[in-house]
């Protein structure tokens, strides 16, 4: 019986100590995730296009802010519903120039899907660097 004490005593011990690293490892992750994405957009460099998956705030806005400010050439919007048109997501008095380097994606039911259409999207137009969207 003590040896079984013993051993949970142990066994407890150790997952404290595990349970505390991971703890510490946790918030340093977290600490730390402010900062790339508070990177502001003039210091980017230039890539071929971005691909922005939809399904967050902001997104499509960091997309375009990367397309005026001629970071990216193209955008691809993954994952929208079939129905909708570009000028639904961008008025096309923002910036009637930009208008004819957006697609839109509209297959794509998840992140598999996101993906999978995403990378046909870059392998048809030959583009080989590529910023990708998920969030502001």
């Amino acid at each position: 019986m003590r040896t079984i004490l013993t051993y949970l005593k142990r066994l407890s011990a150790l997952a404290m100590l595990v349970g505390g690293l991971w703890s510490v490892g946790f918030i340093f992750f977290v600490t730390n995730l402010d900062s790339a994405a508070s990177e502001p957009v003039s210091s980017y460099e230039k890539r071929d296009a971005a691909v922005v998956l939809t399904g967050g705030g902001g997104r499509i806005g960091r997309g375009l802010q990367l397309l005026r400010d001629r970071h990216v050439d193209r955008m691809l919007i993954s994952g929208v519903h079939p129905s909708v048109k570009l000028h639904e997501i961008i008025p096309r008095t923002s910036n009637p120039d930009l208008m004819d380097k957006i697609e839109l994606e509209a297959f794509s039911e998840d992140t598999v899907g996101n993906a999978v259409h995403s990378a046909t999207w870059l392998h048809r137009n030959d583009i080989t660097t590529v910023y990708l969207v998920t969030a502001d």
